[in-house]
């Protein structure tokens, strides 16, 4: 469950009356300055301005949603795709080691070649 509570307000410079919005996301507090600019709410009645602030804190809710969702649903995938991969074999049986101009190709049997960059 994600809240969301105006904590208090600043009108600041350029226009834009600034929220201070504590979030809290599960348990954990977060604050988010909200900048609220004047030309998007002048000349609109009092219910009007609160539908524009409820309609941006109900986005930046969804946003939190949305984040925390992508996060578990990538954790999800890779937990998948790596438990996926459980028992496969992997061999190689030469490595390259670049080392100045030359590229030394390695075997597992102890021999090795070098080849000029």
């Amino acid at each position: 469950m994600i809240t969301a509570t105006i904590k208090d307000i600043s009108v600041g410079d350029r226009d834009y009356i600034w929220l201070n919005i504590e979030f809290n996301v599960d348990g954990k507090v977060v604050y988010n300055k909200y900048p609220l600019d004047f030309k998007n709410v002048i000349g609109k009645t009092s219910q009007e301005i609160t539908e524009w602030v409820d309609a941006n804190i109900n986005y930046q809710i969804e946003r939190y949603i949305e984040a925390e969702f992508r996060r578990k649903a990538n954790l999800d995938i890779i937990a998948k795709t790596i438990n996926g991969m459980v028992g496969r074999n992997y061999s190689k049986d030469i490595a390259e080691l670049v080392v100045d101009n030359a590229t030394i190709i390695a075997k597992t049997d102890g021999t090795y070649t070098i080849k000029a960059n």
